[in-house]
């Protein structure tokens, strides 16, 4: 399995992430920053927005780490 470079949208776990990015992107998120005294809110959305995109496609690298580290195990043993 490769990673997917493009999320596919019809995979529930990019759905929810489109979701969370379309309410970090809102008028009410922008508000909520505000009142926490942040300087440059735009800056810290992008953050966040960059934040929450990452989690999905960290989550599929973990399990193709966690698949083959066994393998690499075995190698190692029988040098």
């Amino acid at each position: 399995m490769e990673i997917p470079l493009i999320p596919d949208l019809s995979n529930p776990k990019w759905l929810i992430v489109q979701e969370m990015l379309k309410s970090i992107s809102s008028a009410h998120a922008k508000k909520i920053a505000s009142r926490l005294k942040i300087p440059d809110v735009k800056i810290f959305l992008d953050c966040i927005k960059i934040l929450i995109s990452v989690i999905p496609l960290n989550l599929i690298i973990h399990k193709l780490f966690l698949k083959y580290r066994p393998i690499r195990n075995l190698k190692a043993s029988w040098s």
